[in-house]
């Protein structure tokens, strides 16, 4: 149990371009019905006006305070120096085009004076908007709450699943974050990474309660890096290390289905792009249905080995 007074937290919002949504998101944690939070902008050496907007946020309020990347870092390159930065004990990362809810961190902490320490890490469901703000689905609201016991089962249950966990509106302990760095070789999928690694030591608490909005937009990273297939080639290198590293704790069976689910969802957009007169990626969905097949065989020899 912690003292909800004195608990301290860092809203983290990394920035890179971000001008034209930035003062949304940080007026979205001014707005915290819960006052006692610092903010840290991180800005990987943005080219529009988002230096103008940390600024004018950073002379206004002394809970804020920013940092310039002197080079591009990616956005887990900055995350893992915005983590070293700050000195509270709970962190909480936004992303710049996103909103935090105004309870958002009076319910956060309600969770962490519940469940810590058994939970280090926690998150919500999420409404999503669009470019303009506009609501275009509302998150799961039950209330509900799950606690995600680490081990093998949810492991397992995550390769096949995959990404389960939000990193925008995320609520987790600094200690955590310093001891399970984020990779910064994989922009796109990092945050699957990092929730396979951490899930098989650490507890998660799941709240069935929309705290945040999502922007989808078409100029987000995320969006780019879908089209261009970036995620396929980085969710099969994540999960076939997994794989690799942890062959004795998965079974041929569990593998197949795996694979073959990977394959299916892979071949359902290479049909989806063919029926819009796109190719520019067809030879890497080809391909990788064809990793993804071939991998069972490849994890069932190096278990063998």
């Amino acid at each position: 149990m912690i003292n909800n007074v004195n608990t301290s937290i860092t809203v983290i919002i990394p920035v890179y371009n971000g001008a034209y949504c930035l003062k949304e998101a940080i007026e979205s944690v001014i707005k915290q019905t819960y006052p006692h939070w610092k903010m840290l902008l991180i800005d990987d050496c943005s080219t529009d006006e988002s230096k103008s907007v940390i600024e004018e946020y950073v002379n206004l309020d002394t809970r804020i305070s920013n940092t310039y990347n002197i080079t591009n870092l990616g956005l887990y390159g900055s995350l893992r120096k915005a983590v070293d930065c700050v000195e509270s004990e709970w962190v909480s990362i936004l992303m710049q085009d996103d909103h935090l809810k105004p309870e958002y961190l009076q319910e956060m902490i309600g969770l962490v004076d519940k469940y810590y320490p058994q939970a280090l890490a926690f998150w919500a469901t999420e409404d999503e908007i669009d470019e303009n703000g506009n609501f275009l689905r509302k998150g799961l609201d039950t209330a509900r709450y799950e606690i995600i016991n680490y081990g093998i089962a949810p492991w397992i249950s995550i390769l096949n699943r995959g990404c389960i966990w939000i990193i925008s509106g995320s609520f987790t302990s600094r200690s955590l974050l310093l001891e399970n760095p984020f990779k910064t070789d994989l922009p796109h999928c990092g945050d699957y990474e990092w929730l396979l690694r951490v899930i098989r030591k650490y507890n998660f608490v799941y709240y069935e309660r929309p705290l945040s909005e999502i922007r989808t937009h078409a100029k987000q990273a995320s969006a780019i890096n879908l089209k261009s297939g970036r995620d396929i080639q980085e969710r099969y290198t994540i999960i076939k290390q997994n794989l690799l590293d942890y062959s004795e704790d998965i079974t041929f069976a569990a593998v197949l289905s795996i694979c073959f689910r990977s394959a299916k969802l892979i071949t359902r957009r290479a049909i989806g792009q063919l029926s819009r007169g796109e190719f520019t990626f067809l030879i890497l969905f080809i391909k990788h249905i064809i990793l993804w097949l071939y991998l069972p065989f490849i994890y069932k020899r190096g278990k063998e080995l």
